[in-house]
């Protein structure tokens, strides 16, 4: 008996890097059909969500793009500059110079 397919239909997926593939663009494409398998790989028809370019790609190749997706704004939140300390204006005397506090 096969395994079901881990992605459904319209599902959001991303393409796992892999060394020897230089060529496919990577990033979020969406399940556009369920292609039958046999027992230890399943495939599907998948649609780059930038581009528009259609590929069949094996079940190993995909992830979830929630999950991956939350995951890349978790860090780039904690990458981002910290906040400067607003520096209170000083106040400059009548002849235009600083003065002393």
């Amino acid at each position: 008996m096969a395994a079901r397919h881990k992605f459904a239909v319209g599902d959001p997926v991303q393409l796992v890097a892999r060394l020897t593939d230089t060529v496919t663009p990577l990033g979020v494409y969406t399940v556009v059909r369920q292609l039958p398998g046999d027992e230890w790989e399943r495939s599907y028809h998948v649609k780059n969500n930038r581009d528009g370019h259609e590929r069949v790609v094996p079940e190993s190749q995909l992830e979830t793009a929630g999950a991956l997706l939350t995951t890349a704004q978790a860090v780039s939140s904690r990458s981002s500059t910290p906040s400067r300390r607003q520096e209170k204006p000083r106040s400059l005397s009548k002849s235009g110079h600083r003065r002393r506090e």
